[in-house]
This record gives C-alpha cells, sequence and structure tokens, in this order.
C-alpha cells in the first residue's frame, strides 16, 4: 500500500490492523513461534509512516484552510 495516495480514514484503520498484528505477534515470542524478530521493526516503522502522513495531511488541510 502507498500511503502517500490514501485517505485518512483509510491510513486509520490500517494503523488499527498493524497495531493488531503487532500485538499478535508480540503472544507469538512468548510461545517461541516467532523466527524472524525483524518483523517488529518493520511493523513499527510501516505505523510510523502512516503516522507520518496522517499528520502531513491534516497540517496541509489546516494551513490551506487557513488561506
Amino acid at each position: 500500500m502507498n500511503v502517500t495516495t490514501v485517505d485518512v480514514a483509510t491510513l486509520q484503520k490500517e494503523i488499527f490492523e498493524t497495531r493488531r498484528e503487532l500485538f499478535n505477534l508480540r503472544l507469538s515470542v512468548g510461545s517461541g513461534q516467532v523466527k524472524d524478530m525483524s518483523q517488529f521493526g518493520k511493523l513499527r516503522r510501516k505505523i510510523a509512516q502512516m503516522n507520518t502522513q496522517i499528520r502531513a495531511t491534516q497540517f496541509a488541510s489546516a494551513k490551506h484552510g487557513l488561506r
């Protein structure tokens, strides 16, 4: 998914789903099922990128609204 072309509602839904995936991954670590620990960083980075895009969109719309 390209985060630059998606609306805020879709990004928020994707963030929720990714956080759920991160939570399930943490549970899997406890049972020893996780083989690739780099998945944690990848999921956190994905969440951060989506949050950044949401914030940039909000900033742009606020800036545009001031004119």
